[in-house]
């Protein structure tokens, strides 16, 4: 069981979700993370990350309807 999950919605971060989970790892043991259609690399990106930290991660699609909070509901429902 995992004690702190952090919630992530991202969409074409691959430049960025590095670095915004590499700061996370401290703090967290499991990463649930939602992407809304990304079309650059977001997904493989974070995919290599977790796994190069040995941080466990769930990678869930949401198809973008212009309503952030369907987003972040779809993701806690994951969580």
């Amino acid at each position: 069981m995992y004690k702190v999950t952090a919630c992530l919605i991202c969409r074409d971060s691959e430049k960025s979700i590095g670095d915004c989970i590499t700061s996370l790892v401290p703090a967290v043991d499991f990463l649930n993370i939602t992407d809304t259609g990304s079309l650059d690399k977001t997904k493989e990106v974070i995919a290599d990350i977790c796994k190069s930290l040995d941080l466990p991660f769930k990678l869930s699609d949401f198809i973008w309807c212009d309503d952030f909070a369907a987003a972040r509901n779809f993701n806690l429902a994951q969580a």
